[in-house]
């Protein structure tokens, strides 16, 4: 075959030069959109991959709630025990104040008594109470002392009781604490 060129040579340079131009223009065209091709699709797979781990991750954290609120609840309850302790030890270390009086006055009374009024005010107790006699009133005011925990106690009225027949009335004071 015989080639027969009718351009000039510099056109047919030119036109050359120009196709290799126009090839490689080509070639840089197409390896930019194959590039962003494959961009695009590590891109949609990574965001895939992503959202699978996140729906993993999001599933795991649900699980670990149940537990987390439980042991949550579990240190609220154990901060309030922690509370109770301090107030309980704060009580205990008073002395028993209101309570050692109380069981005092349990132990001391009797069936035949009935106490109908009690106070404590800073160190200072005052009881009223009603008795089928004056030995009840006495034998109350004996065990009474008899515990301790009530000093100074002093029988200040005792007397009839008009509300109930054959009953007798007392007031009672006394000092919370041990005799000095």
């Amino acid at each position: 075959m015989i080639a027969i060129d009718l351009l000039p040579p510099e056109d047919a340079n030119a036109a050359a030069a120009h196709r290799r131009a126009q090839a490689v223009a080509i070639g840089i065209a197409v390896a930019a959109g194959l590039a962003l091709l494959i961009g695009h699709a590590a891109l949609e797979t990574s965001t895939v991959l992503s959202r699978r781990r996140l729906i993993r991750v999001d599933a795991e954290m649900a699980a670990l709630e149940r537990p987390v609120a439980a042991l949550r609840r579990l240190r609220q309850r154990q901060a309030a025990l922690r509370h109770r302790l301090g107030v309980i030890a704060g009580l205990e270390a008073r002395g028993g104040g209101p309570v050692a009086v109380l069981d005092a006055l349990a132990v001391a009374a009797s069936p035949r008594l009935s106490l109908t009024e009690f106070a404590l005010v800073d160190e200072r107790m005052r009881l009223t109470g009603v008795a089928v006699d004056d030995q009840t009133i006495a034998d109350f005011l004996a065990r009474l002392r008899a515990t301790g925990v009530v000093a100074a106690l002093d029988l200040e009225e005792a007397g009839r009781d008009d509300r109930v027949p054959h009953a007798r009335r007392f007031v009672i004071t006394g000092r919370v604490g041990e005799e000095r």
